[in-house]
């Protein structure tokens, strides 16, 4: 082939000064022409910057290594590869999903059924993985040649596609869910099959599965269970040695062992022995390929490199390694961007893994107020606006950090840090607010809340987000508003539901401020958080927030009633009140007020009346200014509910009346709504 002849094969073709610069083929190119074409003496040269492998620009432009040999000039050194064998992959059900072509020279690729090659987003699954059902032992080599060689002699093997770095946690979870007795892994005699090996056998140790990495005697270097089974070994014989091979356990870290930190969104591989760190970031995942930003950071040295990464590709690490050694020539970089992007991947594909689930009793660390906000989850705090639902927020958050109950009635667990996301307002107005709500009591911890305020969407913003929870310890969350939070259409069940699983994915408890409609704001009934369905539904506690239209607070001040509308961990909490009351000096005091019942049922605020003493059904109907009748069917419903009891009868007007008292385990109860 010609240069001119590959280059009417590609799209946006741009001269440089080394050759040509194209749209690349191999993935979804058309922003900047990321595919570099070059001659080399004899051979055309293909590089693609973002980490396409040759294979794969080759396949999608119908080419060949032969090919790339110019016409008339060194063909005869590339010789025709030919298929010498092919290797069926099945799911479970016995469904062809792909086949692994073996060619001649050496080289392996996927094919679909419709004879597509690659695998595109297929299934990957082990190799014979529907014979493997109901065998006590599981043979795990490397190469299906191998696997078939185990097979003929009458044990249940397999493998995984992609060679010695082609493990996947997923093949584990398939292997796990045949329920062996042991998975006996039988490794190649080279640095990769053992590392092959241990990492196959990490992943099924964490599942709960026994595992035996069973070393082959008399084996030659890079030989494999072929090789041995050739030289007269056999399956009876492999067996004994499976039996008496020791179980698996993983050895110990040495000293120079990297640790993997996750920051944010981040993930951080730390060297301490070596000063050094490389931080990968900004991940994404297509098709097979994971990209991410790397910056490579040395205590001694500074940072030495930060570019965009594609942790698959052999090529793009091998790039980066060069780099490396000519910034600081004393470290082994090659083993340890290896090490780095292998624990990265794993990490990154691993997700979290499932876990047995056994009844344990509730923890008594389970809030950060019992029990209106649980503690790690999401309470939404809802209200009219301008109810001073972000002043009550603060002042949960000072209290927390001093140690002070909030109001004299709520007790909050110890705080340590406060991360205050605000759409809102400014930090001048919270510094100030900060300040008034202090002064009857004592300022926070220097650098105890911290503020960041937002502009754009959550969602937008969640990797920086997560990063200032994460690098700061904030083990409370505080979010305000929840309408802006989600950006343009809040309503939207879409915006609501990404909204809230990023905000779920933050650390520590989070306290998320949210408005109601309108005429949530003017019912005299329950409201519900301005929006999607899906806000109340995925909060573990919401709570509704009105300001008192009389009482509580006097002129020089307000006072709020709150509701708790929802809780997923228990019962509710009874109807709380908070005054708010500004003093001569600026001072902002909070204390306990008596709440409104008026938006509560009538059975909570006839057990409200109840809690000052025994009382009749009419002396209720009179204190709550509702019909006598309405009472007395409330009082039937309680009774039933083992909530109140019938104390005494006293004579009074038409004849005897029944006294009604609280039982004992309502009156130490909460009284909800």
């Amino acid at each position: 082939m010609t240069a001119t002849e590959l280059l009417d094969r590609l799209q946006g073709v741009q001269k440089n000064a080394k050759g040509w610069v194209a749209f690349c083929p191999g993935h979804a190119d058309r922003k900047r022409r990321s595919l570099s074409v070059s001659q080399n003496g004899t051979s055309l040269l293909l590089h693609c910057f973002t980490g396409c492998p040759p294979a794969t620009v080759m396949a999608a432009l119908g080419l060949t290594v032969r090919d790339l040999f110019l016409d008339g000039v060194g063909t005869a050194a590339v010789p025709e590869r030919r298929i010498v064998a092919t290797y069926e992959y099945h799911d479970e059900a016995g469904q062809l999903l792909y086949t692994v072509v073996r060619f001649e020279p050496k080289d392996f690729r996927p094919r679909l059924p419709d004879g597509t090659w690659g695998l595109g987003t297929t299934r990957r699954v082990l190799y014979r993985l529907p014979l493997l059902t109901g065998h006590r032992d599981l043979f795990l080599v490397e190469g299906e040649k191998d696997a078939d060689a185990l097979a003929a002699t009458g044990l249940a093997a397999t493998t995984s596609p992609g060679g010695a770095n082609g493990w996947r946690p997923e093949y584990a979870e398939q292997l796990a869910r045949l329920t062996p007795e042991r998975v006996l892994i039988v490794p190649d005699n080279d640095a990769p099959g053992r590392a092959y090996a241990e990492t196959a056998a990490r992943s099924l140790l964490a599942l709960g599965v026994e595992v035996r990495i069973v070393i082959l005697p008399g084996l030659r270097d890079k030989a494999d269970a072929s090789d041995w089974l050739a030289g007269g070994g056999t399956g009876t014989a492999l067996a004994v040695l499976a039996a008496e091979s020791p179980v698996f356990t993983p050895p110990a870290a040495p000293p120079d062992e990297p640790a993997l930190r996750v920051i944010g969104d981040g993930l951080w591989v730390v060297w301490p022995s070596r000063g050094l760190t490389m931080e990968f970031s900004r991940f994404v995942d297509h098709r097979d390929t994971l990209m991410a930003e790397i910056s490579v950071t040395s205590e001694q040295a500074g940072a030495l490199h930060w570019a965009k990464l594609n942790l698959a590709s052999t090529q793009t690490r091998t790039a980066l390694v060069r780099v490396l050694e000519e910034a600081e020539s004393s470290q082994p970089w090659r083993s340890l961007v290896e090490a780095a992007c292998r624990m990265v991947v794993d990490h990154w594909r691993a997700g979290e893994p499932a876990t047995a689930l056994r009844p344990a009793a509730p923890s008594a660390g389970r809030w950060l107020v019992e029990p209106y906000v649980p503690l790690g989850e999401i309470t939404v705090l809802f209200g009219d606006g301008g109810a001073g639902k972000s002043l009550l927020a603060l002042a949960l958050a000072l209290a927390g950090l001093i140690g002070h109950p909030l109001g004299n009635l709520w007790r909050i667990q110890p705080l340590r840090r406060v991360l205050y996301l605000d759409w809102e307002s400014d930090a001048q107005a919270h510094a100030e607010r900060l300040w008034a709500l202090s002064q009857p009591l004592e300022a926070p911890p220097e650098g105890a809340i911290l503020h960041r305020r937002l502009y754009r969407p959550l969602t937008e913003d969640l990797s920086t987000i997560r990063a200032d929870c994460d690098r700061h310890e904030a083990d409370l969350v505080v979010v305000d508003s929840l309408g802006a939070a989600c950006g343009p259409e809040p309503e939207g069940a879409d915006a609501a539901v990404r909204t809230l699983m990023a905000i779920r994915g933050l650390r520590g408890t989070k306290l998320v401020v949210a408005h109601v409609s309108k005429q949530g704001a003017d019912t005299k009934g329950p409201a519900r958080p301005f929006g999607s369905v899906y806000v109340g539904n995925l909060a573990r506690s919401t709570i509704e927030f009105r300001r008192q239209e009389e009482g509580g607070a006097g002129d020089d001040g307000f006072a709020v009633t709150l509701y708790h509308r929802k809780n997923n961990h228990g019962r509710l909490g009874r109807a709380a009140g908070f005054a708010f009351e500004w003093g001569i000096d600026g001072a902002l005091a909070v204390r306990r007020a008596e709440p409104d019942l008026s938006s509560t049922s009538l059975a909570t605020r006839v057990l409200a009346s109840l809690r000052s003493g025994g009382m009749a059904a009419d002396a209720i109907a009179d204190e709550l200014d509702v019909p006598a009748r309405s009472v007395k069917s409330a009082l039937a419903r309680l009774d039933q509910q083992q909530k109140v009891t019938r104390l005494e009868s006293v004579s009074g007007g038409r004849g005897n009346k029944t006294l009604w008292g609280l039982r004992l385990e309502s009156d130490s109860g909460h009284l909800g709504n």
